[in-house]
């Protein structure tokens, strides 16, 4: 009875082990990004028979080694219908950190609503580890300029599970 007893003791302590060793914290994957920086600012104006939505001069951050890669989508909604493009591929990241300009943007259309945005795609070998969009969106004229909705999605292709101080946390 003694031996089942210890048995049973040696056994819940080298499991009751390897639960907390398990349990120790752990640390996300390295994030790269190239992102919106806030505010994209855009204005809503029109004249007769043009409605405009104008995008200003935007910033991104990026941290990502010297050769990720960066391909923008620009998508607009309006009332020619829905058009999507992509920009030339941006390469040659100095520094690895910093900022850069995204020129304007303007989408023309009949009527309003007009949406537009941009999806900014960060590329590490030839992996979608980041994206980052600004949406506009115009139904009137804008008195003065309005801020851009930015959404960012750190690893939208990959799952992970990771652990921090005893929560686990998972993403799809």
């Amino acid at each position: 009875m003694k031996r089942i007893a210890l048995l049973t003791l040696l056994v819940a302590l080298f499991f009751g082990t390897l639960v907390l060793a398990s349990a120790g914290p752990s640390v996300p994957p390295q994030q790269y990004y190239i992102r919106w920086k806030s505010p994209v600012l855009y204005t809503c104006t029109h004249s007769p028979g043009n409605y405009q939505l104008d995008v200003l001069p935007a910033t991104y951050d990026y941290y990502v080694p010297h050769d990720a890669q960066m391909i923008a989508v620009d998508t607009v909604h309006d009332s020619y219908g829905d058009s999507s493009a992509p920009e030339p591929t941006v390469t040659n990241w100095t520094n690895g950190a910093g900022q850069r300009q995204h020129q304007p943007d303007v989408a023309d259309s009949k009527s309003y609503p007009i949406t537009g945005q941009i999806t900014l795609e960060t590329f590490v070998n030839h992996t979608l580890v980041y994206k980052s969009t600004y949406v506009a969106t115009c139904t009137a004229n804008s008195h003065g300029t309005l801020n851009a909705s930015i959404t960012n999605d750190n690893h939208p292709l990959r799952a992970e599970v990771w652990s921090e101080q005893g929560l686990t946390f998972y993403h799809p």
